[in-house]
């Protein structure tokens, strides 16, 4: 009885064997998904023993082309003639089997089923893209079929064995090539004419189970044991801390147990939506994690708490907090971010040498954690992807609790979608979400108006649970600042800056300035530090234009500063201080924006609530550029919320709810429209239907062809760690096969990744003129190097990227070439 291989692997002398028997890899992958399935979910028309028997036959037969034997010798390395390298493909076999199986008894979940299977190694394409499957290609059938016949005739003879081993009879009567001109028809009709919301999460969540499954048994990765967390662990982290009995504690202690106390309420178990509205510097982050634990404790599945933060600094305070209240060994807390440290910070007692980094690196791109610390864009990009990586993970979002901070700095255009995708995960994948914000950004109300109501006929505003009962009331307490707008006042350059800061500061303040530009805050920084730059009031800088490396450490500078108080710094910075940047300013100026960030600014000035520095001033200034910088609607929307006279902290809450409603143009979120339309017509990766967006084309943050990577290493000697890890990024561009391709990537992520990003920065193409690239001999790689000898030319601390060394370059060059 011959023997057949799901996995193989190369010894030392280059010779192929098989690892893994192909029967033990495929009920590997079965108990792994069974493993993750959550009978909570809820599709219509589908029970959840109908959902466990579909997923349990995608798992049985997702590698039955496996069985092939042109797969089996493509795998053993045993030689294969050019003519049978189509015959290797394994995915479309078992997809075939699975469509006959099931087509008379449910066309819908049998198509499902089939789809599942054909897309295992690939990112979801749209259903009736003949391209993407050529089955319902006219032209491409006759081959498929021809070949169809000729993988067959292999598995046949092996017929009895093959279904003895999957415990899955009658699979020869299924082994049939289906009509192309039935599927295809069929297939159109079922996403133009029967779109269904529910079909796409459907769809994502039976194919997370399958591929996570799949990469997990291959690469010898356990799934998550669920165990219980300690459901007091805030409480008790906060009663052993030593805290000033101030109003200010008063109040966050007040906030969190009004939150808290919710779930005492009969049927909160019921519920799905939660909203916690509240002031900057109420200890949302506390708030939250004592709501998740106590809400889990409830829940008998133990489910996964995730946590979707906007932004990296804000992520790892958060890390930071949490591995306070939880130390090591009372749950497995997982940061999933750019920065993340693939074997940093675990809570198990393997070394880093012992632990297989291939396993970790699993571990980690399929979350396998009790909390999970990670961004917006991991998060929101697993929800809506078409990906096969970022939904790996799409299946642990069922059944969990998901907390998501500063929901305000999601783009406005994409807030009616984020919110009509959150509204439907709690509602098919039985997902919890508490949304956080201090400026409530109306998502689930502008949701129901631009998406779910005109579209669905729903509504998610009737399903939201308030934490807070009167949370108005919360902001009416405070008085820490007021806003100041001095919109008459039009700035006509930079220089015009400085007579309107001295004539409301005083060095005896400590101050935030924030501009609505990296160019512009650079112009005023330089400005500040001849003007007023001393040892009392020494000026910093913070932007993007300085690297991740050195941002942190500018932060606690100020940071220590401010709470000696012999020191008064001015930082002058971008929107990067908006939200999560724990700083405590005595005053501030904001250059006109959108009211939300202008609020988020006010949140960094008298954060402590100091009665000497009640309604703090944040003076709003105008260059004129807010038209330019964002748009002009938003421009006269804020002009016409702010007004021309002071704004103190208890209005701050229907100023940002009036400033939101009149944004709620129909244009304003055509993005959101059409991606929720590409959702529902499962357009995955083209578009066959008018007046939508492709799912593939979804992204948090918008790609610019105009903004360069640069890379940027310390002078000579001083900066080993950034060498190195250049050294290994370039080192791949080097392959000389897949298999070191693989090694030295893996090389780079376990060693290098965090070294190298935090030495990155993203500029405007237009500054990069004259930068050498990364490896000059890889042109295709545009990633710009500035090296220890050209340092000082093109890098200056403190405000970071030299932008004006390139102008004059390019000025140069453009004078030599007329010349």
């Amino acid at each position: 009885m011959p023997v057949f291989y799901s996995h193989a692997k190369t010894d030392e002398r280059g010779q192929r064997s098989g690892s893994k028997l192909l029967v033990d890899h495929t009920f590997g992958v079965l108990n792994k998904a069974k493993q993750r399935i959550y009978p909570g979910v809820q599709f219509p028309d589908l029970t959840s023993s109908e959902l466990q028997e579909i997923n349990k036959k995608i798992c049985l037969l997702h590698d039955l082309g496996k069985y092939i034997s042109y797969f089996q010798k493509y795998l053993l390395d045993q030689g294969y003639s050019t003519e049978e390298q189509q015959l290797k493909s394994h995915a479309r076999f078992g997809a075939v089997c699975l469509l006959n199986h099931d087509w008379l008894a449910d066309q819908k979940l049998a198509y499902i089923a089939y789809f599942v299977v054909l897309c295992h190694h690939r990112n979801l394409f749209t259903p009736d893209n003949g391209e993407s499957d050529r089955l319902l290609n006219y032209d491409d059938r006759e081959d498929l079929e021809a070949n169809f016949k000729l993988q067959l005739e292999t598995v046949l003879p092996h017929i009895a064995q093959i279904e003895n081993e999957l415990k899955f009879s009658g699979l020869e009567a299924e082994l049939s090539f289906p009509s192309g001109k039935v599927i295809s028809k069929w297939v159109k009709k079922w996403i133009r004419r029967e779109p269904d919301i529910h079909h796409y999460f459907l769809v994502n969540y039976l194919f997370s189970l399958l591929i996570e499954g799949d990469k997990l048994d291959a690469s010898d990765t356990a799934v998550r044991q669920a165990r219980s967390l300690p459901p007091l662990a805030v409480d008790t982290f906060l009663n052993r801390k030593v805290r000033a009995n101030n109003f200010q504690n008063r109040l966050r202690n007040q906030v969190r147990a009004e939150a808290v106390a919710n779930l005492e309420l009969p049927d909160i178990l019921k519920k799905r939506l939660f909203l916690l509205t509240a002031p900057t510097g109420i200890g949302k982050t506390f708030t939250a994690l004592d709501f998740a634990l106590r809400m889990r404790n409830k829940l008998d599945h133990h489910p996964q708490i995730i946590v979707g933060l906007p932004f990296i600094n804000i992520i790892e305070q958060t890390l930071d907090a949490y591995r306070e209240v939880l130390p090591p060994g009372a749950a497995e807390i997982l940061g999933h971010y750019q920065y993340a440290d693939i074997f940093g910070n675990t809570s198990d007692n393997v070394s880093d040498e012992e632990r297989d980094y291939s396993t970790r690196r699993m571990e980690m791109d399929t979350w396998q954690a009790d909390i999970v610390v990670t961004s917006f864009v991991q998060l929101l990009q697993t929800m809506i992807t078409n990906r096969n990586k970022l939904l790996l993970k799409f299946n642990h979002l069922a059944g969990a609790i998901v907390v998501m901070d500063e929901v305000q700095s999601i783009p406005l255009e994409l807030v009616p979608l984020v919110g009509s995708v959150i509204y439907c995960m709690s509602r098919f994948l039985n997902t919890r979400f508490l949304l956080m914000t201090a400026t409530k950004p109306l998502i689930f109300e502008l949701a129901d108006q631009h998406l779910l109501h005109p579209i669905t006929k729903e509504v998610a505003t009737e399903k939201v649970h308030h934490l807070l009962a009167d949370p108005e009331a919360i902001f009416r307490q405070f008085e820490r600042t007021q806003i100041i707008p001095h919109l008459g006042e039009k700035l006509e350059n930079t220089v015009d800056f400085f007579p309107f800061f001295q004539k409301h500061w005083s060095d005896e303040k400590s101050c935030l300035v924030v501009c609505n530009t990296v160019n512009r805050s650079i112009e005023v920084f330089k400005l500040l530090s001849d003007q007023v730059g001393s040892n009392k009031n020494p000026v910093f800088y913070l932007s993007t234009n300085v690297l991740p490396l050195l941002r942190l450490g500018i932060i606690k500078e100020i940071r220590d500063m401010l709470k000696n108080g012999k020191q008064k710094p001015v930082l002058v910075a971008t929107q990067v201080v908006e939200a999560g940047v724990d700083l405590d300013f005595d005053m501030g100026f904001r250059d006109l924006g959108p009211v939300d960030s202008i609020v988020q600014v006010a949140g960094r000035i008298n954060r402590e609530n100091s009665e000497a520095r009640k309604l703090s001033p944040l003076h709003i200034f105008d260059f004129g550029d807010c038209h330019r910088i964002y748009d002009s609607l938003t421009d006269i929307q804020a002009r016409k919320a702010l007004g021309n006279h002071a704004i103190p902290e208890p209005e701050y809450f229907n100023l940002v709810e009036k400033y939101f409603m009149a944004l709620g143009g129909r244009k304003a979120y055509d993005a959101s429209r059409q991606f929720f339309k590409g959702i529902l017509h499962l357009q995955y990766d083209l578009n066959s239907i008018d007046d939508t967006k492709s799912i593939s084309q979804f992204r948090l943050i918008k790609d610019s062809p105009n903004v360069a990577t640069v890379f940027v290493e310390w002078e000579e000697n001083e900066d080993q760690e950034g060498t190195a890890a250049r050294q290994a990024f370039v080192a791949r561009l080097y392959a000389r096969d897949r298999q070191e391709k693989f090694r030295l990537k893996e090389n780079f992520d376990k060693d290098h990744k965090r070294a190298f990003h935090a030495r990155t920065l993203a500029i405007p193409q237009k500054y990069c003129d004259g930068l050498p690239l990364i490896d000059p001999n890889h042109p295709n790689v545009i990633i710009y190097y500035v090296g220890p000898e050209r340092m000082s030319e093109w890098y200056t601390k403190p405000i970071g990227f030299n932008r004006e060394r390139s102008q004059i370059e390019v000025g140069e060059s453009n004078l030599a070439t007329q010349l």
